[in-house]
């Protein structure tokens, strides 16, 4: 024999898999939330597009969550179906998934309003989500922030002009308050700067803080 593989030297693996472990990997896969840290710096470049934003962002959001990966493995099939298919409202299981995650949301402060973002793809999904967010964790309904007319969602890749796209793209809300952070909630994150530009909004109106809350992100 060739004295090194299995056969030769009597090694023999356990070709099955217990039960126990099998429940222990589907509840780690399944459990819902993933971190979604702040933009830090804004991008270069910004004052060759006129914009006099650079070095550290201070009023953008806290660390926000997702409640999940569109490439995992638990969830993502799931939110990917929930997001190629027509616009609806928000699923029991996408609510209760969510709540589990703000309830093992370490953050510094509760919020205590909600908002959804203007989804220019899944109002009906993410104002329905926020507002059971609201009655379920008895939060201030603020309703949306809404985008201004003939503003559309940035499709630059590049980061400048994303942030460029995005400033003074939504009406700024008068019923923000200074009450507590304020949830933020969308569909799908990607960049973060959509988060990072509405929630500068938000502070401008006298938000004390906003948590960005999201769906899916992509990877």
């Amino acid at each position: 024999g060739c004295g090194r593989c299995d056969n030769c030297i009597g090694s023999r693996w356990e070709t099955s898999v217990g039960d126990d472990e099998v429940a222990r990997t589907r509840a780690r896969l399944e459990r819902p939330g993933v971190d979604l840290p702040p933009r830090r710096q804004w991008p270069t470049g910004m004052s060759t597009l006129g914009i006099p934003l650079s070095g550290r962002i201070t009023d953008g959001p806290r660390p926000g969550r997702v409640l999940g990966r569109l490439s995992d493995l638990g969830w993502g099939p799931r939110l990917r179906e929930l997001l190629d298919g027509p616009d609806r409202e928000a699923p029991k299981a996408v609510v209760d998934a969510s709540i589990a995650v703000l309830a093992a949301w370490d953050w510094e402060e509760r919020p205590t309003a909600v908002m959804a973002m203007d989804s220019p793809t899944h109002p009906l999904l993410v104002e329905s989500l926020a507002s059971r967010l609201a009655q379920i964790g008895r939060l201030r309904d603020l309703g949306v922030l809404r985008r201004r007319s003939g503003n559309t969602e940035p499709t630059a890749a590049n980061s400048a002009y994303r942030v460029a796209a995005l400033i003074d793209a939504w009406e700024r809300p008068d019923n923000v308050g200074s009450s507590g952070p304020i949830l933020l909630v969308d569909a799908v994150t990607d960049t973060g700067w959509t988060f990072t530009m509405a929630a500068r909004t938000l502070v401008a109106a006298g938000a004390d803080a906003v948590l960005p809350y999201a769906l899916a992100s992509p990877k």
